[in-house]
């Protein structure tokens, strides 16, 4: 069974319109597949050969520990339980790789990661789907639509669904995936269900993902106090009944966000028409634009700092540690006598800027801009400048250093960066790491992340062009062999998406190709010290990087990482290559054959 383009499985080219025949051709191969395994499970020949990380399980019902890794495949008939019960309170997430995977349960769930009613502490389900994996989950208990059924995956805490595989979904009593907070980013989704294809109670962050949905209610939903955030999706539907985004309370979305038909909404706002009078429920904090600064790290945790003056044209800040909330519509500024270090801290901010100029701007050669995304809140940089210019004149970048950056997303939150005709991202060494929220940059009209050296994952030295991962290694003894590393350690655990930018293309930049022009989501050029790399440093990332283009002058290196999600590199310089995983459109030819293990 084989990826399947749809232009060219339905004769279309990009661009071109669908229709609703047509679009049931295409989901008539999944249901088909999903029909034939709902009627081989009412016959007599129903053996479970599941495989757990390697070892043969036949019982109808697995129970499954928390905060562990497994790799799935096979076939089960029955329930999968995650059981967090067992552990008084688990210190890690559990991780669960689907590597072509079917269950059918004649229950209203499939699986179900349980965790006791107070489960305050306990960690997320993560479910990844491997590569090209196909996986089909069938929930065959029927009932009539109502509150609070569960999913055919079904999170009593929080989940993750990521990875670059293909997901099926059939449920006849419940939605399709259901969690308290749920995250999506990767994979190709097709749900029929008689609820939502995809709903969390209390938060719902669509990151990326390409769904097919026929015969649900609403495609992504919310509860009644809920909130959703839909950063970047191509939706199809067929035969729903609901709206395409049902948000409890208030959400936002992004134009990255496609529909084949209209894009139907409630209580969800483009990201490009928040303001005063609708921030307060989207963001979590009041309107009002404030801006603090600190003198030390230890004042701003004492929130011992003093208020600055938001009135002027550019805010210029003077002290290394800078708070920032509310809908401030003003470029910060940050050009000490002596280079500092400065630390951006995001709570709930909104920044939106009109001038050709960075919204956020380090302007010291030496030293770097920190920018961190608070736990659990949403914050965007929204440059609108949008005057025909060349890329020399271009300075409406939405965060520039004239030498490095960093950026962090602490759990929960979300980091948006945008700019309408320049760079989102452009330093010198540019770093995400240390984060388990979601930093998107997109839509820009440049390119999405530009530096001399760019690493996504866990943090790192980076020399020339080589990239060194500060790591926690210890020697047989367990001693750790550079204790002194482990102050700079830090992971990357969350979500980093940048795609859908490079929109003016070449008509803003000087002739020449990908590699020199850097017309790529992520561009790494040439810069001081011979650097000119993008890498990660982790064969285990746990986190996840989905990505467009990716050029660099000297070098990439994927470093074979599990997590990378890319579907073009304009540069042949690569090594340790993860592959190509990602196309715009692509949906799964559904082969008629038996289900076997």
């Amino acid at each position: 069974m084989n990826k399947l383009s749809i232009n060219q499985y339905i004769n279309k080219k990009t661009g071109d319109s669908i229709s609703a025949t047509e679009w049931n051709a295409v989901f008539s191969q999944i249901q088909d597949k999903i029909n034939e395994i709902i009627d081989h499970s009412g016959t007599t020949d129903k053996n479970t050969e599941l495989y757990i990380n390697g070892e043969l399980h036949t019982e109808n019902k697995i129970v499954l520990e928390s905060a562990k890794q497994y790799v799935i495949k096979g076939v089960l008939y029955g329930e999968l339980v995650i059981n967090a019960e067992l552990l008084t309170a688990p210190t890690d997430n559990t991780y669960i790789t689907f590597d072509g995977v079917t269950i059918v349960s004649d229950t209203d769930c499939a699986i179900m990661y349980k965790t006791p009613e107070q489960n305050k502490g306990y960690k997320d389900l993560v479910i990844t789907l491997t590569k090209d994996s196909q996986n089909f989950i069938v929930a065959n208990k029927s009932a009539d639509r109502t509150d609070n059924q569960p999913g055919a995956i079904y999170s009593m805490n929080n989940m993750v669904v990521q990875g670059e595989g293909y997901l099926a979904l059939h449920n006849k009593g419940g939605h399709g995936l259901r969690a308290t907070e749920l995250k999506v980013a990767g994979p190709h989704i097709y749900a029929d269900v008689i609820h939502d294809a995809v709903h969390a109670g209390k938060y719902l962050e669509i990151d990326n993902c390409i769904i097919y949905c026929e015969n649900t209610h609403d495609v992504f939903g919310t509860g009644t106090s809920g909130k959703l955030y839909a950063l970047d999706a191509d939706i199809h539907v067929v035969n729903i009944d609901g709206v395409m985004l049902n948000c409890g309370t208030n959400g936002f979305y992004t134009n990255t966000v496609k529909a084949n038909n209209e894009l139907t909404v409630r209580n969800v706002t483009l990201l490009s028409a928040i303001d005063e009078s609708n921030f307060e429920q989207i963001f979590g904090v009041a309107p009002t634009p404030t801006v603090t600064v600190f003198a030390t790290e230890e004042d701003y945790n004492a929130n011992n700092g003093q208020a600055v003056d938001v009135s002027v044209d550019t805010i210029s800040i003077t002290s290394p540690y800078v708070k920032v909330s509310g809908f401030l519509q003003k470029p910060i500024s940050y050009n000490p006598a002596v280079a500092v270090d400065l630390n951006v801290y995001l709570n709930g901010a909104y920044i939106k800027t009109t001038g050709n100029v960075p919204s956020i701007n380090y302007i010291p050669a030496n030293g770097k801009v920190k920018v961190t995304a608070s736990k659990d809140t949403v914050n965007a940089i929204y440059n609108t400048f949008a005057e025909e210019t060349t890329p020399e004149l271009t300075e409406s970048d939405g965060i520039k250093s004239e030498n490095n950056i960093r950026i962090e997303a602490k759990n929960g939150s979300i980091l948006y960066v945008t700019s309408a005709i320049g760079d989102g991202i452009d330093g010198g060494e540019v770093k995400i790491t240390d984060t388990k929220g979601s930093v998107v940059v997109t839509n820009c009209g440049l390119r999405g992340i530009k530096g001399n050296a760019i690493v996504v994952g866990p943090n790192a030295n980076i020399v020339k062009s080589v990239i060194t991962p500060i790591a926690d290694v210890t020697d047989e003894e367990g001693y750790y062999v550079n204790p002194e590393d482990l102050e700079n350690y830090s992971d990357m655990l969350g979500i980093a998406v940048c795609k859908h930018n490079c929109k003016k293309g070449e008509s803003v930049v000087s002739a020449g190709n990908a590699k020199n022009t850097g017309i790529a989501d992520i561009y790494c050029r040439n810069g001081k010290a011979t650097k000119g790399v993008f890498g990660t440093t982790n064969t285990e990332l746990k986190g996840v990087l989905v990505c467009g283009s990716v050029a660099a002058v000297i070098g990439i290196n994927f470093n074979n990482a599990q997590h990378i999600y890319y579907n073009r590199a304009l540069t042949d310089n690569i090594t340790k290559d993860c592959g190509i995983t990602e196309a715009e459109y692509i949906a799964v030819q559904y082969e008629k054959t038996p289900i076997t293990a």
